[in-house]
């Protein structure tokens, strides 16, 4: 079932979405700036009220390594404050696999990229779990490569990948989607973010998604960073 629609302020599709987010919970993000509380609260609630929100579900860190070290503290006590005010539901970060020195000890909810191909993540996805924090995961199909018919193959030969479990045995494009879509039931993921450009594809996923038992990739991580790409 679709909950939320994931957006950032930068999108600016405020105007396009306004007359669908009455339907969904929204999540956000926000870009570091070394401002007042009062000019931080001004700008939740002008996003709110141009997308007629009541609220915001999760109002994630965009890019949290841009935050100096010594204001990262005082940023996370705003969004808290942000929270306490009723504007939004959690606090989020939204992160690389290589960024995972933060604190989390007030943070509700992180967002990370997860795919089949993530299997050297599951630690790490497993650790978060344990701390209580809500994991939300993107990037599931690599932004689309996994479902290509010409790219498929070039994740079976990447360095450092199990070569017991070739990707490239999952020729059809069903194959292909149901294989990247079998870590949707994971009991450490609460929720995933997919894009999709048409109604086919929402109802492909759908239709593809009941596939429990993920048989997992251990690709390089840096690999499958699209920064890398």
């Amino acid at each position: 079932k679709i909950k939320f629609i994931d957006t950032a302020v930068e999108y600016k599709c405020q105007h396009i979405l306004r007359k669908y987010y009455a339907d969904f919970e929204i999540d956000t993000k926000i870009l570091f700036e070394n401002v007042s509380m009062d000019k931080m609260v001004d700008d939740v609630e002008k996003f709110i009220d141009d997308c007629n929100l009541s609220k915001i579900r999760t109002l994630y860190v965009h890019d949290p390594w841009n935050i100096p070290k010594n204001q990262y503290c005082g940023f996370i006590e705003k969004l808290k404050m942000l929270k306490q005010k009723k504007l939004i539901d959690e606090v989020g970060l939204s992160i690389y696999w290589d960024q995972l020195d933060y604190n989390l000890s007030d943070i509700d909810r992180i967002q990370v990229p997860f795919s089949i191909m993530h299997g050297k993540a599951l630690k790490y996805i497993k650790r978060f779990k344990k701390t209580g924090v809500k994991i939300t995961v993107r990037n599931i199909f690599l932004q689309g490569r996994l479902l290509k018919k010409n790219d498929y193959e070039y994740f079976s030969t990447l360095e450092g990948i199990d070569t017991g479990n070739k990707y490239g045995e999952h020729k059809s494009y069903t194959a292909r989607l149901r294989k990247s879509l079998s870590i949707l039931n994971m009991n450490e993921i609460d929720s995933v973010i997919f894009g999709i450009r048409n109604s086919s594809h929402i109802r492909d996923i759908l239709s593809n998604s009941n596939i429990n038992d993920p048989n997992f990739f251990h690709a390089d991580l840096s690999l499958l960073d699209p920064r890398n790409w």
